[in-house]
């Protein structure tokens, strides 16, 4: 129980020192992703706040140039198709 509170301070010091408003929204992604079960069924159940989080990474990443087209993504793995 001692090295779980040990553990979460260190957590917390490594968020109060973050400044990227980028960086943030990616760990209460990936915090969120480490809580949710993995379910068949769903495999993929975010929360409406993930999702706007998610959304609006995505739309900073297209302005950015970040991404690649959709012929590309198809080429690259076609055997999908």
């Amino acid at each position: 129980m001692l090295q779980l509170e040990v553990m979460r301070k260190e957590i917390f010091r490594e968020i109060e020192k973050e400044n990227d408003e980028g960086v943030l929204e990616k760990i209460i992604l990936y915090i969120n992703e480490l809580r949710m079960p993995h379910m068949t069924i769903h495999p993929c159940c975010y929360t409406d706040e993930v999702k706007k989080v998610r959304i609006e990474q995505s739309v900073r990443d297209a302005v950015a140039g970040l991404g690649i087209s959709q012929e590309k993504m198809i080429e690259r793995h076609s055997e999908w198709l």
